[in-house]
């Protein structure tokens, strides 16, 4: 090796270290969220990775100010984050406690994901009832903002939840449920980990099956009254979502999945978690190209018309690594909103124009129909309601960012005059007068978490922002 090569070598070995010092003080102290936002990060002051339940009741006992909780961090807007405290990240936590394939009951530790859990209770031919379409979220995170997704006769998550174990501010390891310790159980499920750690769940689960898809076009004036009386009334019906096409948002793919007998199609047991080269081509002319966005209905329905014949388990398998392309400049992001059945039409209206005046780059909004449920305190599903769920391109730059805070505050007036309200997740973009008209229970809900948490000890983005 010449001089000059061995110059340019010492340079680059330089670098490297540099680099990976860099990296290794990153992880200790910055930390920025997972999965799909990146456009949170903050200094901390320690990282911990707790490996049983009772090494965290002792670090529970040493560490001081204020503590975080990290699963999969695909919350967008800092709820499982906290400036200058601790991040109790619950990642090791992932164990299958106990399992009962004839009660149909499964007790998990809740850093572990809920693919883990497929993968585990598949082969008795055996389902979760309620997660998200996406099967690599941890399930302390589902419970944490209490999940819905798209399964027929089943509102949120809790649904499905016996009972819980929590350490709460002072360690103490405590077990929740609808009989025990009930205003705990309640405010800790869609708490967004400001009431502890959950550290154990069990759940209920329902038998695998083989489901049939079918998928109609029309007109969204159409669609409410055809999901309320054709599909809702159909006890066949295990999934359900419509999609509404940007930019003009007139027409609804309404998507269904029927329990069948027929045979398989794809005999897989479970997805492959890679995804296929030919959704992220999609993703990506959606992100990029407007006569796409423009020809999608056509070419989605062009490519829908062949029979697909699977396993639950296999269409609850997607992850959100399918929806990931190399980011820079930019972000994908969600905006969910609840909107009581009798006035979902009325909210297209008003959503239609406000997206439309202020063109972000919608890729797509989902609609779910969600049962009502009130036994959470924090319940964004008061009523029966449909999930508007706005997946978008959010660039990075300020303005930018300025815009998406304009047309977000503006949907969710729309909402609160529709009696509708918003889901907390996500970028924290509301005023503090809108989360309050939206979650007018949140008093009872501060008052439980100083019960439970009196020197505040839990906080998040969440917290610092509304309460």
């Amino acid at each position: 090796m010449n001089g000059k090569n061995k110059k340019i070598a010492c340079i680059f070995f330089m670098m490297q270290i540099v680099f990976l010092s860099s990296a290794r003080n990153r992880d200790k102290t910055v930390i920025s969220n997972q999965g799909f936002s990146s456009l949170n990060s903050i200094q901390i002051k320690d990282r911990v990775f707790p490996r049983s339940v009772e090494e965290l009741q002792l670090l529970m006992q040493k560490i001081e100010g204020p503590i975080a909780i990290a699963g999969m961090q695909c919350s967008m807007g800092g709820q499982s984050m906290v400036k200058n405290g601790i991040i109790i990240d619950t990642k090791n936590l992932a164990h299958i406690v106990n399992f009962d394939a004839v009660g149909k009951t499964i007790t998990v530790q809740t850093g572990i994901s809920w693919r883990s859990i497929q993968e585990y209770i598949d082969p008795y031919n055996l389902s979760l009832k309620v997660m998200q379409s996406y099967c690599d979220f941890s399930v302390g995170g589902s419970l944490s903002v209490n999940v819905h997704g798209r399964y027929v006769g089943y509102g949120p998550l809790i649904e499905t939840v016996q009972s819980i174990k929590i350490i709460v501010a002072d360690g103490q390891l405590l077990t929740a449920s609808r009989t025990q310790n009930s205003d705990l159980f309640k405010a800790a499920l869609g708490g967004y980990g400001l009431l502890g750690i959950i550290v154990e769940v069990t759940l209920s689960l329902t038998e695998n099956c083989k489901i049939e898809n079918k998928k109609i076009y029309m007109n969204v004036d159409s669609y409410f009254e055809y999901l309320s009386k054709i599909i809702l009334q159909d006890t066949s019906v295990v999934f359900h979502n419509g999609d509404l096409y940007p930019p003009y948002y007139n027409t609804v793919m309404s998507s269904t999945w029927y329990k069948t007998d027929k045979k398989l199609t794809i005999t897989d047991r479970l997805q492959n978690l890679n995804g296929s080269i030919r959704q992220k081509i999609g993703i990506s002319l959606a992100r990029r190209a407007a006569w796409f966005k423009k020809m999608r209905i056509n070419y989605e329905a062009s490519n829908s018309s062949e029979p697909i014949v699977c396993w639950r388990n296999y269409e609850a398998g997607y992850r959100i690594s399918q929806l990931k392309l190399p980011e820079s400049f930019s972000t994908t992001l969600l905006q969910e909103y609840f909107i009581p059945l009798e006035n979902c039409i009325e909210f297209v209206k008003a959503m239609r124009v406000i997206l439309q005046a202020h063109n972000p780059n919608i890729l797509n909004i989902s609609i779910r129909h969600v049962k009502a449920n009130n036994e959470t305190l924090l319940s964004w599903s008061s009523k029966e309601c449909c999930a508007f769920v706005i997946y978008y391109e959010q660039f990075k730059k300020q303005n930018s960012l300025k815009n998406t805070i304009g047309w977000t505050q503006k949907l969710i007036d729309a909402v609160l005059i529709l009696n509708g309200t918003y889901y907390l997740p996500y970028q924290l973009n509301a005023r503090k007068d809108q989360f309050r008209a939206a979650y007018p229970t949140y008093k009872k809900f501060e008052e439980i978490k100083f019960l439970y948490d009196p020197k505040v000890r839990f906080q998040n983005y969440l917290w610092q922002a509304y309460f």
